[in-house]
C-alpha cells in the first residue's frame, strides 16, 4: 500500500472512535436508600450503627466489631444499654435480682432456665393480736339475805330472832316464832355474791401470721461479659423491676458504693396472742322475804308482808290463828366480765442470711 491508502485507513479509524464516544453512557454512582430514609444494612443485636466496614458493634464479645478503634463498653454505640462492672469479688457472683412487698409471686423460671432462688426480706413485726372478748356471764349466785325478825313486837325492839339459816334452806318454811302473838322484821346490809360465776372467752388470734414483709427473687447472670472498661467487665445495664447484683452466703460487706440488702432463707416464727381471759364482775340486787298469813305460803288468806330492806316490817297478823310461812325472794343475779389477755409474744428470727449488693 503506498502512503496516500495509508493516511486514508488511518482517518477513517479516527471518525469511527469520535462517533462512537458521542453515543456511550458513562456508568454514574447510586446509594440504595431504605424506605426510612436511611442508609441500606442491618443493625446488630448490641447496637445501632455500624463502622466503615459495615459491621455493627457487639458490646460483649471484646472486639471491635465496627472497627472505630473502641471495644464493646469504650464504643460509643454501647453507652445507652450496657455499663462497665467492678472486678467481682473473690466469694461472690453475679445474679439479676427482683425485690417485691408482701408474699413473692408464683416462681416463673429464669431466662437461662435455671430455677430462681427465692428468699426473704424484712421480718413480720409483732403479732398484730385481736382484742379479746367475753361471752355472757353465767353461773353467777347470790347468798340469802340475813332475815332479823323481834317477836312481840311491832318496832323491830327487843330480842332479835335470826331466821335466815331455816328459811333460806327451803322454798317455804314454817319457822318457830318463839311462841309471838306479834312480830316485825327487817333484812339489814345488802345482798351478796356467792359464786362469782364467769364468761367464755374468745381463742387469742392474730392476723399477720406471714412471717416476712417482703421477697428477693435471685436468678444466675450467664449474660456474657464484654471488654473496654479500665477495670471490670463489660455488662449490660439493669431492667425495669431487675437489678444486675451480686450475692455471698451469710452476713458480708458489700463493696463501697454498692446498696445490701440482706435477704433469708427460712425463719423461726414463733409468735402468737397470750391467752384471752374474762375476769367476772358480778353482784346481786334485791332479795328478801315474803310472810304469809297461811301455812304452806298458801296466797289466799290475808295480804302478804314483803321485806326487802332494812326498814322495819310489822307482821302483826302473821301469827294469829297459828297459822303462818315464809318464803325467801332470791337476789338477782347480774353482771358481766372485763377481758384481758391478747397480748403478743414472741418473734421472727431469720434464719440462714443471703447478702446481695446491688446498683
Amino acid at each position: 500500500m503506498n502512503n496516500r491508502g495509508f493516511s486514508w485507513l488511518v482517518g477513517a479509524i479516527v471518525l469511527a472512535l469520535i462517533a462512537t464516544a458521542c453515543t456511550y453512557e458513562m456508568p454514574t454512582a447510586s446509594v440504595l436508600v431504605d424506605e426510612q430514609g436511611g442508609s441500606g444494612g442491618t443493625g446488630g443485636a448490641n447496637s445501632s450503627s455500624s463502622g466503615p466496614m459495615g459491621s455493627q458493634e457487639d458490646c460483649l464479645d471484646g472486639i471491635d466489631n465496627d472497627e472505630d478503634g473502641a471495644i464493646d463498653c469504650a464504643d460509643s454505640d454501647c453507652i445507652e444499654g450496657f455499663t462497665c462492672e467492678e472486678v467481682l469479688p473473690e466469694g461472690w457472683t453475679r445474679v439479676l435480682v427482683e425485690y417485691g412487698v408482701g408474699e413473692p409471686p408464683a416462681e416463673v423460671p429464669c431466662a437461662s432456665g435455671d430455677i430462681p432462688e427465692t428468699l426473704f426480706t424484712n421480718p413480720a413485726g409483732p403479732a398484730e393480736c385481736d382484742a379479746c372478748e367475753c361471752g355472757p356471764l353465767e353461773g353467777t349466785t347470790c347468798r340469802p339475805r340475813s332475815l332479823v325478825c323481834f317477836p312481840n313486837s311491832s318496832t323491830c325492839s327487843g330480842t332479835n330472832l335470826s331466821l335466815t339459816a331455816e328459811v333460806a334452806a327451803a322454798e317455804c318454811t314454817k319457822p318457830y316464832l318463839n311462841d309471838a302473838t306479834t312480830i316485825s322484821c327487817r333484812v339489814p346490809g345488802q345482798p351478796n355474791v356467792d359464786q362469782k360465776g364467769g364468761c367464755e372467752p374468745t381463742v387469742a388470734d392474730f392476723s399477720n401470721k406471714y412471717s416476712w414483709n417482703g421477697w428477693v427473687r435471685a436468678c444466675p447472670d450467664k449474660t456474657p461479659q464484654g471488654g473496654g472498661c479500665l477495670v471490670g467487665s463489660c455488662i449490660p445495664k439493669s431492667t425495669p423491676g431487675t437489678s444486675t447484683c451480686i450475692r455471698k452466703d451469710g452476713p458480708a460487706a458489700c463493696p463501697d458504693g454498692w446498696t445490701t440488702t440482706e435477704a433469708y432463707a427460712s425463719a423461726l416464727d414463733d409468735r402468737g396472742c397470750s391467752e384471752c381471759t374474762c375476769t367476772p364482775q358480778a353482784q346481786c340486787t334485791g332479795g328478801g322475804y315474803e310472810f304469809i298469813d297461811f301455812d304452806s305460803c298458801d296466797m289466799t288468806g290475808s295480804p302478804t308482808v314483803t321485806i326487802l330492806g332494812s326498814t322495819c316490817m310489822d307482821a302483826t297478823n302473821l301469827p294469829d290463828s297459828g297459822t303462818w310461812s315464809i318464803m325467801q325472794i332470791l337476789p338477782d343475779a347480774s353482771g358481766s366480765c372485763v377481758a384481758g389477755g391478747g397480748a403478743p409474744v414472741g418473734t421472727v428470727v431469720p434464719e440462714n442470711p443471703i447478702t446481695f449488693c446491688c446498683k
